[in-house]
């Protein structure tokens, strides 16, 4: 599959979804191989009302470095980083609020970063990492730790229910 007709694709079903002024406020589905065909210009207010650019505070203990693509989320008006430095939570206007966790072996630690995913109902933070997805508040807090060897995603498709990829 060629990765621009993918692209095309998430676009498009991100375009019918984001629809703001829809009636119908259920999922519009489109068969699999129609999607691939279809070529459609979407324009940036489609999907969202506005954009923001928060600068982020830049002290020695918050610096960023490997950012994973895609993997930025937000519970409510925070922002969780993962990077080189840990999990950094900020504030939606850039200053940095502390590092949800760190590199290590002990309860609450991680080898590396993976994928993070949250559960904005719960406020929670599920941090895939080496054979385990650690799962922590919003307030940092380490709340629990599930094994899963050899897991390289997941998505969170609910409270404690995954969809792991291996």
């Amino acid at each position: 599959m060629k990765k621009k007709n993918l692209f095309l694709f998430m676009l498009l079903l991100l375009s019918s979804y984001y629809d703001m002024d829809a009636q119908d406020v259920s999922p519009v589905k489109i068969p699999f191989e129609t999607a691939l065909n279809i070529t459609q210009e979407l324009v940036l207010s489609q999907i969202a009302a506005d954009v923001k650019i928060v600068p982020l505070e830049t002290t020695e203990i918050c610096l960023l470095s490997k950012v994973k693509a895609g993997a930025i989320q937000m519970i409510g008006h925070d922002i969780y980083i993962p990077c080189d430095m840990g999990l950094l939570q900020f504030s939606d206007d850039g200053k940095f609020i502390r590092s949800v966790s760190r590199k290590g072996q002990g309860p609450g630690e991680y080898a590396n970063i993976r994928y993070v995913a949250v559960d904005r109902v719960q406020k929670q933070i599920h941090l895939l990492t080496n054979g385990k997805v650690l799962v922590f508040s919003s307030e940092g807090k380490s709340l629990r730790e599930a094994r899963f060897p050899m897991v390289w995603q997941l998505e969170l498709l609910g409270q404690d229910t995954y969809f792991l990829c291996i």
